[in-house]
C-alpha cells in the first residue's frame, strides 16, 4: 500500500520587512478594524489576527466584531454601521462574505483583508494574486487545490471506506468547479465512489442527514467540501458521524479539536495570525490593491486518535508516524 510521505509547505509571498516593522508603524495612531465572521466557528481566525497585531506591536486597536450566524443579508447594514463608526480596515472570513461585501464596497471604499477564501481570483475578489488591483487582499485558504490530496490521504488512512459523502451547497456557484480538482484522484482511484449530497441551507442540511440511509456505515467516509455552511454546521455533522461511526476529514485542522478525525490543512488561527502582517502593511500606508495575496505558511496533517478510538474505527496506523499532530487525550 502506498504511504503518504511528504507534508507540503506552501511558501508565502513576502511583504517587505519595512512594511511590518514595529518601528515604522504609526505607533500613536488609533486604528479601528471591523471584523465580519460568517459564524462562531470562524472566531479562531479573528483571535489569530488580534494576537498577530499585538505581537507586531500594534496595541491601540479597537475591534468591532460582527457574527453573521450565516446570514449574509446583514452585511449592508453592518457596512453602513462600520462607515458611521469610521472603521479604517475590514477583516472578513469566507468567500460568500467577501463577495457580498464587494457588492457594496464601492460606496465605502474599505480596505478588506479576506480569510478562508479558496480561490480569490475565480471568486472575483482580486485580479491576480501578485497584484490584487482592488480593495481586497488577504490569505487564500487554497481549499480547492488541497482537495485531491485530502481525498488521497483519506483513502489511504481508511482503506475499505470507498463511498465518500460529499455535501455541497447547491446555491454555491463554485460547487461544480470543486470536482474538477478531483480528476487526478478519480483517475487513480476509480473504485472510490463520491456521493454528492446537495443542500440549500442549515435546515435542509439537517433534513438530508436525517434521511440518509446507510446500509453498512463501515463502507462510508466524509470529506468536507469547501463551504462555510458546513463549518457552521459542524456540530450537526459530527453528531451524524459519531452516530454512524463514520470518520470525517475536516476542511480546516481547527475542527480536529471539535471532533474531526483527520485533517490536512492550515488552521483558522494561524491564517488569521498571518493576516496581521498584511494589516500592518496597509496601516503603514500600502494600498490593499498593491499587497500580494498570500498562501498559508503551514499545511499540516492532523489525526484525532481519541475520536477514532471512541468510535471504534480501524485505520492505517502507519500514518501516526507522518502526522504533524496527533490528538490522543
Amino acid at each position: 500500500m502506498k504511504i503518504f510521505k511528504f507534508i507540503y509547505i506552501f511558501i508565502i509571498i513576502i511583504i517587505p520587512v519595512t512594511a511590518v516593522s514595529s518601528t515604522s508603524m504609526r505607533e500613536n495612531k488609533s486604528v479601528s478594524i471591523g471584523v465580519v465572521l460568517y459564524s462562531e466557528n470562524f472566531s479562531a481566525s479573528f483571535r489569530g489576527f488580534r494576537d498577530g497585531l499585538r505581537d507586531l506591536g500594534l496595541i491601540n486597536v479597537n475591534f468591532e466584531v460582527e457574527n453573521l450566524h450565516g446570514d449574509l443579508s446583514e452585511i449592508p447594514e453592518i457596512l453602513k454601521r462600520f462607515n458611521n463608526e469610521r472603521i479604517n480596515l475590514v477583516f472578513a472570513t469566507t468567500t460568500p462574505v467577501n463577495q457580498e461585501i464587494m457588492k457594496y464596497n464601492d460606496k465605502y471604499g474599505f480596505d478588506v483583508i479576506f480569510n478562508e477564501v479558496a480561490e480569490p481570483v475565480s471568486a472575483g475578489l482580486v485580479k491576480s494574486l501578485k497584484k490584487p488591483g482592488k480593495n481586497f487582499t488577504g490569505i487564500s485558504h487554497i481549499a480547492f487545490k488541497l482537495l485531491s490530496k485530502r481525498f488521497e490521504i483519506f483513502t489511504e488512512v481508511f482503506p475499505g471506506r470507498d463511498k465518500i459523502l460529499c455535501f455541497i451547497d447547491e446555491r454555491d456557484s463554485f460547487a461544480k468547479n470543486q470536482f474538477q480538482y478531483l480528476e487526478t484522484f478519480r483517475r487513480f482511484h476509480p473504485d472510490v465512489k463520491l456521493i454528492k449530497v446537495r443542500v440549500t441551507n442549515s435546515a435542509d442540511f439537517a433534513e438530508k442527514l436525517d434521511k440518509l440511509n446507510l446500509k453498512d456505515s463501515s463502507e462510508y467516509g466524509i470529506v468536507m467540501m469547501p463551504h462555510p455552511l458546513f463549518v457552521k454546521e459542524f456540530d450537526r455533522l459530527k453528531s451524524f458521524a459519531m452516530g454512524n461511526r463514520i470518520p470525517v476529514m475536516v476542511i480546516d485542522n481547527s475542527l480536529i479539536d471539535k471532533g474531526g478525525a483527520l485533517g490536512y490543512s492550515p488552521t483558522f488561527y494561524e491564517v488569521g495570525y498571518q493576516s496581521a502582517y498584511i494589516a500592518v502593511s496597509i496601516i503603514n500606508g500600502h494600498k490593499a490593491s498593491d499587497v500580494p495575496v498570500q498562501f498559508p505558511d503551514k499545511i499540516q496533517l492532523a489525526l484525532n486518535l481519541k475520536i477514532l478510538k471512541k468510535m471504534g474505527i480501524n485505520f492505517n496506523e502507519s500514518y501516526l508516524a507522518y502526522a504533524n499532530r496527533v490528538v490522543n487525550e
